[in-house]
């Protein structure tokens, strides 16, 4: 038997970025913050909620996270919130220090 697919539906998927921007139509830079980039997917969300009234009502938010060493601005690649294999030198000795603080490592190491 041969597998069948059909096209459910679509999602739409809005992102609002927050940052400085340039804004396209005037040329001005634009600074949005977190709470203001939520306050317009929310607007955005009842825009389109009142446009499919009765049609649909699964209409989410949900936040674009990123996450970076604090130190030297890389990707955060691990699970662990403290130590991130070593991106930078100062990963390294706050992973080194945390070794030292739990007994994990000797003082002269």
């Amino acid at each position: 038997m041969a597998k069948k697919t059909e096209i459910e539906g679509y999602s739409v998927i809005v992102f609002v970025p927050t940052g400085r921007f340039t804004n396209a139509s005037n040329g001005r830079n634009v600074d949005i913050s977190p709470t203001e980039a939520l306050e317009i997917a929310v607007l955005l969300k009842k825009k389109i909620a009142d446009k499919v009234a009765g049609i649909w009502s699964n209409i989410d938010i949900e936040p674009q996270i990123s996450a970076t060493c604090e130190s030297c601005g890389s990707e955060w690649t691990e699970e662990s919130d403290t130590y991130n294999l070593g991106c930078c030198t100062a990963d390294e000795e706050d992973e080194e220090q945390r070794k030292r603080d739990n007994g994990q490592l000797g003082v002269g190491a």
